[in-house]
């Protein structure tokens, strides 16, 4: 339903006055330098929800100096401001059917710094530093099940009689992006726009950013229910990342493919089984990433990595208290170094982990006896819980 009033206002501050006295002293107590230091903090947020799947809200953090040196800033009542910290938040979801289930949101985090020693006030000078960052986040959930329910007319009932209903999970895409700047020894301030970081990033200030960077990823998930208390999951990712700082670019590059995951969970047993064990859980993860890095657009490195994390991994909870873990886990690494557009060296590792962990807890009421210094026993009043892990690693390195 559309409503055009705020459904909900949200207004907070806080002020703290602050007082520091600095005094050195040499020779014979003689005065050296002295300093006095009084700032003014404060913050204040504001939230603005005009529907129910929307929300958005700003905040800012504040200090003032309140005996800011005068020389070519002019310092008001209240000081002049030394720092200044603001974050924005966006979230909508829209509710587009009960089959499909967007999300988006948008934050924004600003900061900027004119403190004493960054503006150079000393030196008859007026500058700033400030930087931003942005995120903006896509989710979109798909049902097959509700869609097919939606366009055939099944309701609950036929859901719970249809086992192949059950078989399918959401299909998930993510895409993420994250931007950031930030400038120095700025003569004027950025525009409010560059603050929530709307438009353009790398041209707000006289001069060239000092750090420009970008952060990009997305990834397509979904699973299956094969059977009752199983779960398969297939994933695909990408992301990608570039760095500008001064005259020199940095870049790097990620996909993951396949990352599948198996896992098993059973909490009923048969025969004597279910007197002994109360669950167990059985899980398998692979996956596969190809990742290359660049400087000034030339290629430094590629590094192919193979990943069982792990090959096998039996969790399982007793009867009497006592959990166990055992999980054996492999990886292959393969890097090769690029100079100058010709492969440099190859190194290629080897990792095997075997790890088996016990976890008892000792239930309140049990009394136990410490020998030392003499024979004496102790009622428990809460639970203790004791935790003995053993680790077997073996690695191989081959460099060619």
């Amino acid at each position: 339903d559309l409503n055009l009033l705020p459904a909900n206002v949200t207004l907070t501050g806080r002020a703290m006055f602050d007082q520091r006295d600095l005094e050195k002293r040499i020779a014979e107590g003689r005065d050296f330098t002295a300093d006095t230091t009084r700032n003014l903090r404060g913050d204040a947020q504001i939230a603005f929800q005009p529907f129910q799947s929307m929300r958005a809200s700003i905040g800012m953090n504040q200090m003032r100096d309140l005996v800011f040196p005068e020389t070519v800033v002019e310092r008001g009542s209240l000081g002049v401001e030394a720092l200044r910290s603001q974050r924005f938040s966006f979230d909508w979801s829209p509710p587009v059917a009960s089959w499909l289930s967007p999300r988006w949101s948008y934050t924004s985090d600003y900061a900027r710094n004119h403190t004493r020693e960054t503006s150079r006030s000393l030196d008859s000078l007026d500058l700033r530093d400030f930087s931003v960052t942005t995120n903006r986040a896509l989710t979109v959930d798909l049902e097959l099940v509700r869609l097919l329910e939606t366009f055939t007319g099944g309701g609950d009932s036929l859901r719970t009689t249809s086992w192949w209903r059950q078989l399918f999970q959401p299909i998930r895409f993510d895409r993420q992006r994250q931007e950031s700047a930030s400038y120095v020894q700025e003569e004027i301030d950025p525009g409010f726009g560059f603050t929530l970081g709307f438009g353009g990033l790398d041209d707000e200030g006289r001069q060239d950013p000092q750090n420009l960077a970008t952060n990009e990823s997305w990834s397509l998930s979904t699973g299956l229910v094969p059977l009752e208390g199983m779960q398969l999951r297939a994933a695909y990712q990408e992301r990608e990342t570039a760095r500008q700082y001064f005259s020199g670019t940095n870049s790097s590059s990620a996909r993951t493919w396949p990352d599948v995951q198996v896992r098993w969970s059973r909490s009923a047993f048969p025969g004597f089984l279910e007197r002994f064990l109360r669950t167990a859980t059985l899980t398998s993860d692979f996956r596969r990433e190809k990742l290359e890095a660049g400087a000034n657009e030339l290629p430094l490195s590629d590094t192919d990595r193979r990943i069982w994390d792990p090959v096998v991994g039996i969790t399982m909870t007793w009867g009497n208290g006592m959990s166990t873990d055992f999980r054996a886990t492999t990886s292959n690494d393969v890097e090769t170094s690029i100079r100058g557009g010709a492969i440099d060296s190859r190194r290629e590792e080897d990792a095997t982990d075997l790890t088996a962990t016990f976890d008892y807890s000792i239930m309140p009421g049990t009394k136990i006896y410490i020998p030392f210094p003499t024979l004496w026993g102790v009622e428990l009043k809460q639970p203790l819980r004791t935790s003995l892990t053993t680790i077997g690693v073996a690695l191989g390195v081959a460099v060619l």
